[in-house]
């Protein structure tokens, strides 16, 4: 039965207006003022409210207004019963939120349409509200458990759903896998093609996923994560990856684009490596990423070492993070020397990491950490502008001419600003430009070699000279080295250390010293330690190398006794000094 509340000051018209109520079903009870019917209002909160627009100790309106403000009285239906019937006081009754205004006299009639209107009304409205909040919850609840972009459980759902495969496996003692995907040249694919290509390709990627027999999350940008259940052995396991990986790298057509992708696999099983899901997933993680610091298509199953290792990085990246400010981190400098002439043609700067406690750490542990977290920018941005004053405090003790070569890495050709940081410190130095080379690895380069052409090019535009180091184990496409504005090629180590014992070595390394001269590139050998490597080189035309046969990295005031003559270099052999036909760089 509906409770309806009649507010009224005229006991005859109350007491009328509850007895035609009642004649219709409805419980009716009166109140005799604005005050006494707003408190019992309160209190026993009516389905409908009939109100007099005139009262003597709290009008209609100003009651309404209460009602309205009311965290419960709201959503009341209000309908007003007054002596006035001009449009203006039903427009005024109706902004102020009434539901309805009955002019007196009205009959019997049409005061029970009126409440029997608003109580429709009102349920018709709080149907669509429950309809709207049902759909609101399944919509939050589908984007709590649900990726939006590619329809797969989101990470939170996807660990639920480990949780749940786990209980099961334990239940009925069998196996269970968890894999961890990542596609490793996602940013590179956005960046070349933009965001809109790379989201449709996580979209093409999901719905091969959807393919295998297995449950498939997506747990971040360019993340999944996948379950195996049932029985597997190592091998079952093997090859299960090996197909996804090659369904996987079959190519993508993406707006138009041919798109292909590589992508790392972690691996972690139950009860092998742990009994709790979210260990499991986070032990998939950690394999995962130990397959992308190699930097190929591949996987690898857990191993708890690479937890260990993983937080002795972690550990090391924090006082990497400090090693700046402590005066930790220093430039050394490594003579590069024409073989013609025996003299100093330029040196390369190399970060070094003294540690209070740890001693010397090499640059290829900490340097990786560096990349990885992205403190390389500013890392490298100090050693530029450090080499680059130190350059021009040895020119100003000597007219002999030599370059500066610093290594630039991968996210730091990445930077929006890096031509901008770049003359930025040449011209805070006062450094020539043209004493600089800048030295991209051929691996990294090649990585995003497509994105990186029109940097290179506002570099060249500068004045730098531009080198490419480790040249010959990055596989460069001779059709992009003739698109990038290179000065010099660098013949890595591994090939010079293998010249005089390893035939394919040797055939590689002059054919890259012949193609530099025919593209009229400079050519530089590194790691020459010994006289026969030194003679091959000086054979195939070589003639500007860096290496321990000469000098290993030099602290500053090494290099200045070196430039000012106090110290000497091992004399480059007398043949090659008369044979010489000039310098390599």
């Amino acid at each position: 039965m509906k409770r309806i509340l009649v507010i009224e000051e005229e006991t005859q018209l109350r007491s009328n207006l509850i007895s035609m109520l009642a004649l219709d079903g409805f419980q009716a009870v009166g109140a005799a003022n604005g005050l006494a019917g707003l408190a019992q209002a309160e209190a026993d909160v009516p389905d409908l409210i009939l109100c007099n627009t005139v009262l003597s100790d709290l009008d209609g309106y100003a009651l309404l207004l209460r009602c309205r403000r009311h965290e419960q009285l709201a959503v009341v239906p209000f309908v007003f019963v007054g002596v006035e019937s001009d449009r203006a006081a039903v427009r005024r009754a109706m902004n102020l939120g009434a539901d309805d205004y009955l002019s007196l006299p009205f009959t019997h009639e049409e005061i029970v349409a009126s409440v029997q209107a608003c109580l429709k009304k009102r349920e018709m409205n709080h149907r669509s509200y429950l309809c709207q909040v049902q759909q609101a919850k399944m919509t939050i609840d589908r984007m709590s458990h649900w990726d939006p972009l590619t329809q797969l459980p989101n990470r939170r759902y996807f660990l639920d759903q480990v949780r749940e495969a786990l209980g099961s496996a334990k239940q009925q003692q069998r196996s269970l896998v968890v894999l961890s995907l990542n596609i490793d040249d996602w940013r590179a694919i956005v960046m070349t093609f933009g965001h809109e290509s790379g989201d449709g390709l996580l979209c093409a990627i999901a719905e091969r996923l959807k393919c295998c027999q297995a449950l498939v999350g997506r747990l971040a940008e360019s993340e999944f994560g996948l379950v195996l259940r049932g029985a597997m052995q190592h091998q079952q396991v093997t090859h299960f990856v090996q197909q996804l990986q090659a369904k996987l790298t079959e190519p993508y057509q993406i707006n138009g684009h041919e798109v292909r992708i590589r992508a790392s696999v972690g691996i972690a099983a139950y009860p092998q490596h742990s009994s709790q899901p979210e260990a499991l997933l986070m032990q998939a993680d950690t394999a995962m990423r130990w397959c992308q610091q190699r930097g190929q298509s591949q996987y690898r199953f857990y191993n708890p070492s690479m937890s260990a290792i993983e937080a002795e990085q972690h550990l090391l990246a924090t006082e990497l993070n400090r090693a700046i400010e402590r005066d930790q981190l220093e430039v050394h400098y490594q003579p590069q020397v024409d073989i013609t002439t025996g003299q100093v043609i330029g040196v390369e700067a190399l970060l070094r990491w003294h540690h209070p406690q740890r001693g010397l750490i090499s640059p290829k542990t900490f340097i990786p950490i560096a990349e990885d977290s992205g403190m390389i920018v500013p890392i490298g941005e100090w050693v530029l502008r450090t080499a680059c004053r130190q350059y021009q405090a040895w020119k100003r003790l000597t007219s002999r001419p030599f370059k500066l070569s610093v290594n630039l890495s991968m996210r730091q050709l990445q930077q929006e600003n890096l031509v901008e940081m770049v003359e930025s410190i040449l011209r805070e130095t006062g450094m020539d430009a043209r004493s600089l080379s800048l030295e991209l690895t051929e691996t990294s380069l090649m990585k995003q070699v497509s994105t990186s052409v029109y940097t290179l090019h506002q570099l060249k535009a500068l004045g730098v000279g531009l080198s490419i180091d480790d040249f010959g184990t990055g596989y460069s496409s001779l059709t992009y080295l003739n698109k990038l504005p290179i000065d010099t090629l660098k013949i890595d180590h591994s090939f010079v250390s293998q010249l005089t014992v390893n035939r394919n070595a040797a055939v590689i390394s002059n054919a890259i010293i012949d193609m530099a001269q025919r593209l009229d590139l400079n050519i530089v050998a590194e790691g020459v330690e010994n006289r026969r490597q030194l003679e091959f080189l000086h054979g195939c035309g070589c003639y500007a190398v860096q290496g321990f046969f000469y000098s290993p990295p030099l602290k500053h005031g090494q290099v200045q006794a070196l430039l000012l003559g106090k110290n000497f270099l091992p004399q480059t052999p007398r043949s090659m000094l008369v044979a010489g036909k000039g310098s390599g760089r």
